[in-house]
């Protein structure tokens, strides 16, 4: 999930929800991203479920205020069905990265923070990742059939 905000005004932080059901609203609370307070400047936050149920799964954001006000977001569906078709190996990875499930698309890999560290067309060959220092990363697999984000280890 991204978000951003143009303003803020005494906003504590955001709760992200995952819903089971949005009929019923039966929903748990997976995570908390703290805001910004009181500024005037665009702000822009990332957070990355790891732990997606396979099929439809339903987010909102629960934005609070320090009075102890909030407001919802709208709910956003994002369908995980396609999740277990791309491979993205090994993993932990050293030098060389492949990607099996599609032929062609785009490769974006965010450090843990969000930023953008590598950005390709793939075409079908390994990707040479021996340049990124060790640690966590997350691998956006843009194709034809799907959008995927995947956890990387780089050793």
């Amino acid at each position: 999930m991204n978000w951003r905000t143009a303003s803020e005004q005494n906003n504590w932080g955001f709760e992200i929800e995952k819903l089971n059901d949005p009929r019923s609203w039966d929903k748990e609370k997976i995570a908390f991203v703290e805001g910004q307070g009181t500024t005037n400047e665009m702000k822009e936050y990332l957070y990355h479920d790891l732990n997606p149920s396979v099929g439809i799964n339903y987010y909102r954001l629960k934005q609070l205020d320090f009075a102890g006000t909030y407001v919802y977001s709208k709910v956003i569906a994002v369908d995980f069905s396609n999740e277990r078709a791309l491979q993205v190996y090994p993993n932990p990875v050293n030098d060389q990265l492949q990607i099996a499930g599609i032929e062609k698309g785009e490769i974006v890999i965010l450090d843990a923070t969000g930023k953008t560290v590598f950005q390709t067309i793939y075409k079908g060959t390994a990707l040479d990742v021996s340049d990124l220092p060790k640690g966590l990363y997350f691998v956006k697999v843009s194709a034809e059939n799907g959008v995927w984000i995947k956890r990387l280890i780089k050793e």
